[in-house]
Protein backbone atom coordinates (compact mmCIF):
# COMPACT_ATOMS: atom_id res chain seq x y z
CA UNK A 1 0.00 0.00 0.00
CA UNK A 2 0.94 3.61 -0.92
CA UNK A 3 1.26 4.76 2.99
CA UNK A 4 2.13 8.52 1.69
CA UNK A 5 0.31 8.64 -1.91
CA UNK A 6 2.01 11.39 -3.91
CA UNK A 7 -0.92 13.60 -3.95
CA UNK A 8 -2.05 13.50 -0.40
CA UNK A 9 -2.86 16.89 1.05
CA UNK A 10 -1.16 16.04 4.88
CA UNK A 11 -2.76 18.09 7.68
CA UNK A 12 -0.58 17.86 10.53
CA UNK A 13 -1.60 19.02 14.14
CA UNK A 14 0.87 19.12 17.07
CA UNK A 15 1.19 20.96 20.42
CA UNK A 16 4.89 21.57 19.69
CA UNK A 17 5.20 23.84 16.65
CA UNK A 18 8.82 22.44 16.28
CA UNK A 19 7.80 19.28 14.81
CA UNK A 20 5.38 20.46 12.23
CA UNK A 21 6.97 19.07 8.82
CA UNK A 22 9.90 17.95 10.45
CA UNK A 23 9.12 14.15 9.24
CA UNK A 24 6.91 15.01 5.96
CA UNK A 25 6.15 17.99 3.97
CA UNK A 26 2.48 19.45 5.03
CA UNK A 27 0.10 21.09 3.33
CA UNK A 28 -1.23 22.50 6.74
CA UNK A 29 0.35 22.93 9.79
CA UNK A 30 -1.61 23.56 13.22
CA UNK A 31 0.19 24.19 16.34
CA UNK A 32 -2.23 23.66 18.94
CA UNK A 33 -4.24 20.94 20.66
CA UNK A 34 -5.32 17.45 18.70
CA UNK A 35 -8.75 16.84 20.20
CA UNK A 36 -10.10 20.61 19.70
CA UNK A 37 -8.39 20.58 16.00
CA UNK A 38 -9.77 17.43 14.96
CA UNK A 39 -13.24 18.16 16.77
CA UNK A 40 -13.24 21.64 14.54
CA UNK A 41 -12.10 20.09 11.28
CA UNK A 42 -15.07 17.37 11.63
CA UNK A 43 -17.50 20.16 12.32
CA UNK A 44 -16.02 22.22 9.23
CA UNK A 45 -16.36 19.25 6.83
CA UNK A 46 -19.96 18.24 8.11
CA UNK A 47 -22.84 17.91 5.47
CA UNK A 48 -19.73 17.64 2.40
CA UNK A 49 -19.32 14.62 0.27
CA UNK A 50 -15.68 13.64 1.22
CA UNK A 51 -13.66 12.53 -2.18
CA UNK A 52 -12.36 9.32 -0.12
CA UNK A 53 -15.97 7.59 0.32
CA UNK A 54 -16.45 6.87 -3.58
CA UNK A 55 -13.68 4.37 -2.74
CA UNK A 56 -14.63 3.60 0.75
CA UNK A 57 -15.56 0.27 0.21
CA UNK A 58 -13.11 -0.70 -2.14
CA UNK A 59 -9.75 0.18 0.56
CA UNK A 60 -11.81 -1.23 3.50
CA UNK A 61 -11.59 -4.83 1.37
CA UNK A 62 -8.08 -3.96 0.48
CA UNK A 63 -6.86 -3.22 4.19
CA UNK A 64 -8.73 -6.27 5.34
CA UNK A 65 -6.74 -8.77 2.47
CA UNK A 66 -3.96 -7.08 3.41
CA UNK A 67 -4.74 -7.90 7.68
CA UNK A 68 -5.36 -11.10 6.56
CA UNK A 69 -1.88 -11.31 4.63
CA UNK A 70 -0.33 -10.34 7.89
CA UNK A 71 -2.19 -12.50 10.19
CA UNK A 72 -0.91 -15.28 8.35
CA UNK A 73 2.70 -14.11 7.89
CA UNK A 74 2.54 -13.81 11.75
CA UNK A 75 1.31 -16.92 12.41
CA UNK A 76 3.81 -18.78 10.34
CA UNK A 77 6.80 -16.74 11.96
CA UNK A 78 7.87 -18.51 15.14
CA UNK A 79 11.65 -17.47 14.92
CA UNK A 80 14.01 -15.14 12.94
CA UNK A 81 14.61 -17.22 9.79
CA UNK A 82 18.39 -15.93 8.93
CA UNK A 83 21.29 -17.98 9.33
CA UNK A 84 22.96 -16.74 12.86
CA UNK A 85 19.02 -16.91 14.50
CA UNK A 86 18.45 -20.40 12.85
CA UNK A 87 22.21 -21.36 14.24
CA UNK A 88 21.37 -19.89 17.82
CA UNK A 89 18.12 -21.51 18.33
CA UNK A 90 18.91 -24.99 16.46
CA UNK A 91 19.74 -26.71 20.05
CA UNK A 92 17.65 -24.32 22.66
CA UNK A 93 14.95 -25.57 24.82
CA UNK A 94 14.05 -21.80 25.15
CA UNK A 95 10.82 -20.50 22.90
CA UNK A 96 12.06 -17.92 20.58
CA UNK A 97 10.61 -14.45 21.36
CA UNK A 98 8.09 -14.16 18.73
CA UNK A 99 6.67 -17.06 19.46
CA UNK A 100 6.56 -16.40 23.52
CA UNK A 101 4.42 -13.22 22.48
CA UNK A 102 2.55 -15.06 19.54
CA UNK A 103 1.47 -17.36 22.95
CA UNK A 104 1.10 -14.34 25.48
CA UNK A 105 -1.14 -13.20 23.03
CA UNK A 106 -3.04 -15.92 23.21
CA UNK A 107 -3.10 -16.31 27.30
CA UNK A 108 -3.92 -12.39 27.61
CA UNK A 109 -6.94 -11.99 29.48
CA UNK A 110 -9.96 -9.57 28.17
CA UNK A 111 -8.68 -6.44 30.27
CA UNK A 112 -4.80 -7.12 30.56
CA UNK A 113 -2.31 -4.58 30.04
CA UNK A 114 1.37 -4.77 29.09
CA UNK A 115 4.10 -2.74 29.77
CA UNK A 116 7.33 -3.21 27.71
CA UNK A 117 11.09 -1.93 27.89
CA UNK A 118 12.92 -0.04 25.82
CA UNK A 119 14.29 -1.60 22.33
CA UNK A 120 12.39 -3.47 19.10
CA UNK A 121 10.31 -5.70 21.39
CA UNK A 122 8.21 -2.77 22.00
CA UNK A 123 7.69 -2.65 17.94
CA UNK A 124 7.62 -6.60 17.64
CA UNK A 125 5.24 -6.74 20.53
CA UNK A 126 2.41 -4.33 18.70
CA UNK A 127 2.60 -6.76 15.80
CA UNK A 128 1.20 -9.49 17.99
CA UNK A 129 -0.67 -8.50 20.86
CA UNK A 130 -3.92 -7.39 20.61
CA UNK A 131 -6.11 -4.84 22.70
CA UNK A 132 -9.92 -4.18 22.78
CA UNK A 133 -9.68 -1.34 25.08
CA UNK A 134 -7.50 2.06 24.58
CA UNK A 135 -4.81 3.10 26.90
CA UNK A 136 -3.86 -1.25 27.51
CA UNK A 137 0.05 -1.32 25.78
CA UNK A 138 2.54 0.75 27.44
CA UNK A 139 5.96 1.29 25.51
CA UNK A 140 9.06 3.04 26.13
CA UNK A 141 9.15 6.52 24.30
CA UNK A 142 12.76 6.36 22.69
CA UNK A 143 13.01 8.33 19.44
CA UNK A 144 16.26 5.62 18.62
CA UNK A 145 14.15 2.77 19.15
CA UNK A 146 10.48 2.86 19.21
CA UNK A 147 9.49 6.08 19.24
CA UNK A 148 6.02 5.79 19.84
CA UNK A 149 3.59 5.04 22.49
CA UNK A 150 0.38 3.00 21.83
CA UNK A 151 -3.50 3.24 22.54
Amino acid sequence: MDYWPANAKIIQVDADPRVLGLVKSISVGIHGDANAAAAALVERLAGRELDCAANRAERKARIEAEKGVWEKELAEWIQEQDPYSLEVAKDSPHMHPRQMLRELEKALPRHAMVSTDIGNICSVSNSYLRFEEPRSMFAAMSFGNCGYAFR
